[in-house]
C-alpha cells in the first residue's frame, strides 16, 4: 500500500524554493565578501609591514651614521603611537640595542619584518618590527558576526514577505501585472503599473541602506588608509628637515624638477626664486666639479641600479661655493629600461670638507715639524755632543799636563777646550734664533731692499775682503713691508753662504739684483762660486744639512732663511747648472711694490 504524502501548495513550494535560493545566493556573496575583506585586509597589512620596515630603515640611515641616538629615540617614538606596532627594536652594528618597544598585549597574531639599515653600502644597524594583527582580526570577528545577523534577518523577512505574497497577494498582482505586460507591448505607456504598494519595497530601501552602509564604511576605511598615508609623509618630512637635508625630484622626458624650501635656502636662495629645471642645478655646479659630476650622473641613469651617490660644490646667492652630498636613485624606468624619474636629498658638507682639508694641512704641518725635529734631535745628540766630547777630551789630556808641568800643552789643550765651547755656544745662539722666527717678530715697517743689502754686505765685509769678493747690487730694488732685523738676516746669510762656498774661482763675484718672472718679482743673490747638484737643491735648506763640512758654520743658516722667508708670505729656492757653474739663491716675498 502506498503511503500518502500530504501535498504542498505552490505557494509553500514557491516560498521555500525561493528562500533557500536567496538564501544560499546570499550566504555564499557573504560568505565570499567577509573572505575577501579578510584577504585583503591581511594582504594590506603584509604591504603596511614592508612599507613601515622600509621607511623606518630609510630614516634612521643618517641619524644612526651621525650617531644621532636621540633622534633615533624620537623616531622610535613616533612609531610607538601607531596602534598597529607591537614591537619595534632598533640596534647599532654592534648589537647595542637603541630603542625597544613591545606592546603590553601581545598574544594576538604578528607580522614581523627585519630589515638591516645600510648607509653608502655599509650596514650600521638592524630593525626588528612586528604589526599586531589584532585590530584586522578583531575586524574580521564582527564581519562575521554582521554577516550572520545579515543572513538570519534576510531569511526571516523573505519567509514572511514571500508567504504573505504567495499565499495572500498572488494572482492579483501576476494579473495586474500581466496586464501591465500587454499594454506595453501593444505601446501603451500612458497607463503605468499601479498594482497595490507592500512594505517589500520598503525593505528594498533598507536594503538600500544597508548598501550605503556598506559604501559608507568603505569610504571610511579609506579615508583612514590615506590620513596614515599623509601622517607617514608628514613624517617622513619631519625626519627629513631634522636631518637638514633639501629635497629633489626630477622628471626626466620633461626635463622639469621640484626643488624643496631647504633645497634653496641651504644656498642662500628664497624658495622657488629659480626655475624648476634640471639646468638649475647644473649652472650651480662648480666648473671644475662640472664635467665629472655629470659623467657620474649619466653613468647612473644608463645602467646603475644602486645609489647615486656624489660630492660637489654649488654656488650660493654671495657667488661663494658651499660643498654638497647628493644622493638619489632612479625610481621609475620605462619599458626599454629609459629613467623616467629619479629622486633624492642634498646635504651641506661644507663644514666637513673643511675640516677635512684643515685636518690634512695640520697633518702636512706636523710632518714636517716632526722632521725637523728628528733633525733637530740628531743634532741634539749628535753636534752639540761633538763638542763635549772634545770638551772631555782635552780636559783629561788638561789635568795630565798639569800633572807634567808641561805650559805648552797645557795652553793649546785650554785654547782646544775653548774653540769647542764657542762652537757649541754658536750652535745654541743660532737653534735659539731659529726657534724665534715667526714668534717674536719685530714690528713691520717698510724696507728698501738696496739699503737692506749694502747693510748686509758691510756686516760680512771681512769675509769678502779676504776672499777678495765682488759685490755688485742692482739700484731700484723695491720697498717692502715686513720685519727689517730679520729680512737683513735673509741677506747676511745669503751673502756669507756665497762668500763661503766662492771655492778657488780667481775671479770671485757676487750679484744682488731683482729679476721679472712668471709674473711675479724676484729677488736673487747670485755667484759664480761652487755650484750645487740638482738633487741636492732641497737639501740645502733643511736643517743642519751642510753639503761641505769643512766649510765650517752649524748647516741652519739656510733653514733660517727659508723660515724668514716663508714667514713674509714668500718663497724660496736655489738655481744652478752644476758643481763649479755657481748658484743662484732666489725669493719672493709678499707685497714687493
Amino acid at each position: 500500500m502506498n503511503r500518502q504524502y500530504p501535498k504542498r501548495s505552490l505557494s509553500t513550494n514557491l516560498t521555500i524554493s525561493l528562500v533557500a535560493a536567496v538564501v544560499i545566493l546570499v550566504a555564499t556573496l557573504l560568505g565570499v565578501q567577509h573572505w575577501n575583506m579578510a584577504s585583503r585586509a591581511a594582504s594590506e597589512l603584509e604591504v603596511k609591514a614592508d612599507n613601515y620596515a622600509d621607511e623606518l630603515a630609510e630614516i634612521l640611515a643618517i641619524p644612526m651614521w651621525t650617531l644621532d641616538t636621540s633622534n633615533v629615540r624620537h623616531v622610535g617614538q613616533v612609531y610607538e603611537r601607531n596602534d598597529l606596532f607591537s614591537r619595534l627594536r632598533i640596534t647599532d652594528s654592534r648589537g647595542e640595542v637603541l630603542y625597544q618597544y613591545e606592546a603590553d598585549d601581545r598574544s594576538a597574531e604578528e607580522i614581523s619584518r627585519t630589515r638591516s639599515i645600510t648607509f653608502e653600502g655599509h650596514v650600521i644597524g638592524h630593525l626588528d618590527m612586528a604589526l599586531s594583527m589584532a585590530t584586522q582580526r578583531k575586524t574580521s570577528r564582527q564581519l562575521f558576526y554582521a554577516t550572520m545577523i545579515n543572513i538570519a534577518a534576510t531569511t526571516a523577512a523573505l519567509l514572511a514577505a514571500t508567504g504573505i505574497l504567495l499565499r495572500i497577494f498572488l494572482r492579483r498582482p501576476l494579473s495586474e501585472l500581466e496586464s501591465a505586460m500587454d499594454r506595453v507591448a501593444q505601446g501603451d505607456f500612458s497607463r503605468p503599473f499601479t498594482g497595490p504598494r507592500y512594505t517589500e519595497l520598503e525593505r528594498i530601501i533598507d536594503s538600500f541602506h544597508k548598501m550605503s552602509a556598506t559604501i559608507r564604511a568603505r569610504e571610511e576605511s579609506l579615508r583612514r588608509v590615506n590620513e596614515a598615508l599623509s601622517i607617514s609623509e608628514q613624517r617622513l618630512n619631519m625626519a627629513i628637515t631634522a636631518a637638514n637635508d633639501g629635497l629633489w625630484d626630477w622628471n626626466i622626458p620633461r626635463n622639469e624638477a621640484y626643488y624643496s624650501p631647504r633645497w634653496f635656502t641651504m644656498l642662500g636662495y628664497e624658495p622657488d626664486s629659480l626655475p624648476p629645471h634640471v639646468e638649475t642645478w647644473e649652472n650651480l655646479l662648480h666648473p671644475d666639479d662640472k664635467e665629472r659630476v655629470l659623467a657620474e650622473l649619466q653613468a647612473h641613469l644608463r645602467k646603475s641600479e644602486d645609489e647615486f651617490t656624489s660630492e660637489f660644490r654649488m654656488r650660493t646667492q654671495d657667488d661663494g661655493y658651499r660643498w654638497i652630498l647628493t644622493r638619489g636613485q632612479v625610481s621609475e624606468r620605462g619599458a626599454q629600461g629609459e629613467p623616467l624619474r629619479m629622486a633624492g636629498t642634498h646635504q651641506d658638507i661644507t663644514d666637513r670638507k673643511e675640516a677635512e682639508a684643515l685636518r690634512e694641512e695640520l697633518i702636512n704641518e706636523l710632518e714636517e715639524k716632526n722632521a725637523e725635529l728628528e733633525r733637530f734631535t740628531y743634532t741634539v745628540s749628535h753636534d752639540l755632543k761633538s763638542p763635549l766630547i772634545t770638551i772631555k777630551g782635552f780636559l783629561g789630556m788638561l789635568q795630565r799636563d798639569l800633572e807634567r808641568g808641561d805650559k805648552e800643552h797645557i795652553a793649546k789643550d785650554m785654547d782646544r777646550i775653548g774653540q769647542a765651547a764657542d762652537k757649541m755656544q754658536q750652535l745654541l745662539d743660532e737653534l735659539l734664533e731659529l726657534s724665534r722666527v715667526g714668534r717674536l717678530n719685530n714690528p713691520p715697517e717698510n724696507v728698501n731692499l738696496e739699503k737692506l743689502a749694502h747693510e748686509a754686505v758691510e756686516l760680512v765685509a771681512g769675509q769678502i775682503s779676504e776672499r777678495g769678493v765682488k759685490v755688485d747690487i742692482q739700484t731700484g730694488l723695491p720697498t717692502v713691508r715686513g720685519d727689517r732685523p730679520r729680512l737683513l738676516e735673509v741677506f747676511q746669510n745669503l751673502v756669507d753662504n756665497a762668500t763661503k762656498f766662492m771655492g778657488d774661482q780667481p775671479q770671485p763675484h757676487i750679484e744682488i739684483g731683482l729679476r721679472h718672472d712668471k709674473g711675479q718679482e724676484v729677488i736673487y743673490v747670485k755667484d759664480n762660486g761652487l755650484g750645487i747638484k740638482e738633487q741636492y737643491f732641497q737639501k740645502v735648506f733643511g736643517l743642519f744639512d751642510q753639503l761641505d763640512q769643512g766649510k765650517g758654520g752649524t748647516g741652519i743658516g739656510l733653514a733660517l732663511v727659508k723660515r724668514v722667508i716663508e714667514t713674509h708670505g714668500g718663497t724660496i729656492w736655489v738655481e744652478s747648472e752644476g758643481p763649479g757653474r755657481g748658484a743662484t739663491f732666489c725669493f719672493t716675498l709678499k707685497g714687493v711694490d
